[in-house]
């Protein structure tokens, strides 16, 4: 053996295996420690395609001294073997003792030959690698006994886009294709990749819509490309592309693979000769239900004459899709001259129950040229409607993902906990990591899929993730976690990790996951009690959150499809618990769930999958539940009335029911009906049928500045003889109203052109809650000497004086606000005024009949000193200084007496006549 000498804690152990004997040929030489591979073993032969082998590495500690933290993995780069389990470990060797590390692989079904691999043992930033070899038998290929029908993973259409940003009518488009293995397999035969398309909108410009491209591995993806030619009289709308993918897979299994992508033909329209449409775009991409929305579109006049006036508005609104946000639907442009684009807007509201799709828009138009011609035009749109779901599953999620001690520059182990919450095994977990190549962050091997293998039911299982940070990473690394397991794909997953000397590009401000998301019973038509835990993983505090639940899968049992949280600090988590109620439609299997979450500045989407068991218990207790409701006004403050509005749905598809009775109630008598009962009678609510019902409440005046729940009592009858008595609650939050009121408010009505004018006032905050971030500020004609003051926050029951210099910015009566601006207790904005009146004066102008009076100083004014030994007299030289500014007084006295007496004149005229 050759013994190699490095510094402490900074030399690498790598040995050269044979499959064949398997002796150990490398030894780690660290000061006094002597660290060796003392054997190596698999438990079973390695054929191509071979899986859970078991390679066992043992490594010796020949020295007096104890190895600690010692990490272990194996490097596959340029090999054909795959780590099935965790790609690092951490092993501690006591002094003259040995320890065992485990690894499970898996080799290529096309590998051959004798593959290269290296076992690394690493106990510092420097690393040294030495060959580590053992065959691979690829002849006479038999599945493993405990493997008897394997089951490759079907090729993915991982992307099909077309040359030209807009597909016209009338044109000839040509489309790429990517298609890619997403294990450690290979095609035995070529890929057969048809595109079909209705040959009503377009045709191939071949002979064939087929291509047929080479074999197909995991290192090698197909990728082929084809044209059609679209019809001239080609209409606007979205086509549907269905691509089919035929191969045989390395088992000599026939396979068929179908994909479909939805693409936008744009056609000839119905757009008139003066002015058309384009760029027709929404906020967010996509349209949620449960949610408003903007929509904009570009208005050309594409003649010469200008347009006096357009009117355009949105068509097909109704209730239950999209409906207007009061005037919304319409937009109006005064003038757009020839040739000249110009944006128009609309505000829309998504319903709850609009289904997930394309969505088609038709936008038209009136409009009226400069000389009197009239005409219409009008374009069809689409968008997407989706309830996004997010990353995370009740069977498989992750826990945590940390890259400890991660720094620019240096290699680091991202470690990520798996934890199957599902009540059955899952297989072939592995975790796939992208975004690396925008993040800062890669691989220190070649393979982006890590395998972790079976975990079973309540199972725990964690993956090391080698990683080597950019010199110029920012401070927070983005990267995407996929997981996959045998029948399922979850959503790739974002997860952010800080990095020690990053750069401030990339850091990160609001972000969210679930961190937990469970539920048992989960039946069609049944309820049951979701538990799910949200976490702020970003780094800025969140405040005013609203919860809701998207999509009719899930619905709110307790009627209200909004909860709401104060704050969430970076890193904290708050956990919640609610009654929801699962659609008649589910069936067994996972079903997904999405949450969506608004906070102050911002908007995501997170969520995952559910376990449905059982069968569908409609026709048991048909159930009622709040389908929406509405408060008139939407702010509801303590001492005042207002109308609430909400529906009720019955959801069952099969079931009436009859003599239905709504009592409307709440804790404490917060809410009290102002005028007749609180009752409601229905006789009968057929399957899937909505009730409206309204009743003016007033809110209880003592009332605390929080959430509250309307409780909605519900008694009805349904089939032969059955009876349900329940209530659901509707949380309303009610403020108290802001009551910041002033006192001694002083300052001079008259001024001289240029001259400063003193303010001062005393305020008070009366209200029982505080005002936050209280900034005081001037609007209109005037500047404050020292710019806007910031109080911050302002207790209830306390008190202040405030006082300033304004300088009116005009002549003649000058007006404008003394403002105080806040925050209430729900983070609302809010302002209240003091007005300002000033009559400004120029300078040397003779005053008029509306002068004010005898000018008053700006200025407070302050005792002259006295000098010692005056007896509290004058010195001399304020004496000599009244002297010399004699004059000048004498001058303003006369002013003032002219001016007093033009004033008096005036007003006796006036009275004369």
């Amino acid at each position: 053996m050759k013994w190699l000498r490095t510094k402490r804690h900074t030399a690498v152990l790598l040995v050269v295996l044979l499959v064949a004997g398997l002796f150990p040929t490398g030894i780690w030489a660290e000061g006094d420690l002597l660290v060796s591979l003392g054997g190596v073993a698999l438990n079973k032969d390695v054929y191509a395609g071979t899986k859970n082998a078991e390679l066992t590495l043992t490594i010796n500690n020949a020295s007096d001294a104890a190895l600690n933290d010692a990490t272990v993995w194996l490097d596959v780069t340029g090999s054909d073997i795959l780590v099935e389990t965790v790609g690092s470990q951490t092993v501690n060797i006591p002094a003259l003792s040995s320890a065992k590390v485990k690894f499970m692989i898996q080799a290529s079904p096309a590998a051959s030959g004798v593959q290269s691999i290296q076992a690394v043992v690493s106990h510092s930033e420097q690393e040294k690698k030495l060959s580590v070899k053992f065959s691979i038998k690829t002849q006479d290929y038999n599945p493993p006994i405990e493997d008897p029908d394997p089951i490759a993973s079907p090729l993915v259409l991982e992307s099909f886009t077309a040359r030209q940003e807009q597909i016209n009518a009338g044109e000839r488009v040509t489309f790429d294709f990517t298609i890619t293995s997403p294990e450690w397999m290979s095609t035995s035969s070529k890929v057969l990749v048809t595109v079909n398309v209705p040959d009503s909108v377009m045709l191939p410009t071949g002979q064939t819509n087929t291509v047929t491209l080479d074999p197909v591995s995991r290192t090698k993806p197909g990728k082929g490309s084809i044209s059609f030619d679209v019809r001239p009289e080609a209409q606007t709308q979205m086509v549907q592309f269905v691509i089919v993918i035929d191969y045989i897979d390395q088992y000599g299994n026939a396979k068929t693979v179908q994909a479909q992508r939805n693409l936008k033909v744009n056609g000839k329209g119905t757009a008139g000769d003066r002015a058309v449409l384009s760029g027709f775009s929404v906020s967010g991409g996509v349209i949620v239900p449960g949610r408003s929305f903007t929509a904009s579109v570009n208005v050309q006049n594409v003649g010469s004459e200008e347009l006096s006036s357009i009117t355009l508005s949105v068509k097909n609104l109704s209730a239950g899709g999209i409906s207007p946000v009061g005037d919304g639907g319409i937009a109006k442009i005064s003038a757009l001259g020839g040739g000249k684009t110009v944006q128009a807007t609309f505000h829309l509201f998504a319903a709850m129950g609009l289904p997930s799709g394309v969505q088609e828009m038709e936008i038209s138009g009136v409009y009226t040229t400069k000389s009197g011609v009239q005409g219409t035009f009008s374009s069809t749109f689409f968008v997407s409607v989706t309830a996004p779901g997010g990353a995370g599953t009740a069977g498989l999620r992750i826990i945590s993902a940390e890259a400890k001690g991660a720094t620019a520059g240096q290699n680091v182990d991202l470690a990520v906990v798996l934890e199957n919450t599902g009540s059955t095994a899952l297989e072939n977990v592995s975790i796939k990591v992208s975004g690396l190549s925008t993040s800062g962050a890669m691989l220190q091997g070649a393979f982006d899929t890590f395998s972790v293998g079976t975990i079973p039911a309540g199972g725990k299982k964690t993956v090391i993730i080698p990683l080597r940070m950019s010199p110029q990473a920012p401070a927070f690394v983005t990267l995407d976690l996929t997981l996959s397991y045998a029948g399922g794909q979850l959503e790739p997953q974002n997860i952010y990790l800080p990095v020690a000397g990053g750069g401030s590009e990339g850091e990160i401000g609001a972000s969210l996951m679930l961190t937990e998301l469970s539920a048992n019973g989960v039946a069609p038509g049944a309820e049951f009690v979701l538990t799910y835990t949200l976490k702020n993983i970003g780094s800025v505090p969140l405040s005013n959150l609203r919860i809701s639940f998207s999509g009719e899968t899930f619905v709110p049992a307790s009627g209200l499809n909004l909860f709401t949280e104060q704050i969430l600090e970076p890193g904290a988590s708050v956990t919640r618990s609610v009654k929801l109620l699962a659609a008649n439609s589910l069936s067994a299997g996972m079903a997904p769930i999405s949450l969506s979450v608004e906070y102050a500045g911002g908007q995501e989407n997170v969520g995952g999958y559910l376990r449905v068991t059982g069968e569908s218990v409609e026709g048991s207790i048909p159930r009622v539940i709040i389908d929406s409701y509405t408060l008139d006004p939407q702010n509801v403050e303590a001492g005042s009335r207002f109308q609430f509005t909400f529906w009720l749905k019955n959801t069952s598809k099969t079931t009436a029911v009859s003599n239905f009775k709504i009592t409307i109630s709440s804790a404490d008598g917060i809410f009290t009906p102002v005028a007749g009962g609180n009752t409601f009678y229905t006789e009968v609510i057929e399957p899937g049928g909505v009730e409206e019902y309204t009743i003016e409440l007033s809110a209880k005046g003592q009332a605390e500045q929080k959430s509250y729940p309307i409780i909605i009592g519900m008694d009805y009858e349904y089939g032969t003889g059955g009876r349900y008595t329940g209530h659901e609650e509707i949380n309303v939050y009610v403020s108290q109203p802001v009551r910041l009121e002033f006192t001694n408010v002083n300052y001079s009505m008259g001024a001289m052109q240029g001259e400063q004018i003193y303010l001062s006032l005393q305020f008070y905050n009366k209200g029982k809650t505080p005002l936050n971030n209280l900034t005081i500020l001037v609007e209109g004609d005037f500047m404050m000497m020292d710019g806007e003051m910031f109080i911050g926050n302002f207790p209830a029951g306390n008190g202040d004086y405030f006082e300033a210099y304004l300088i009116p910015m005009g002549v003649g009566m000058v007006t404008g606000n003394l403002v105080f601006a806040f925050e209430d207790a729900a983070g609302e904005p809010k302002r209240v005024e003091v007005p300002l009146t000033v009559e400004v004066y120029e300078a040397g102008d003779p005053v008029g009949p509306g002068d004010p009076g005898p000018w008053i100083p700006a200025f407070p004014e302050e005792p002259i000193p006295e000098e010692p030994g005056t007896s509290g007299g004058l010195a001399w030289y304020y004496w000599a200084l009244i002297g010399l500014g004699g004059a000048a007084i004498v001058t303003v006295a006369v002013i003032l007496i002219v001016r007093a007496k033009k004033k008096r004149v005036s007003a006796e005229d006036d009275w004369d006549a």
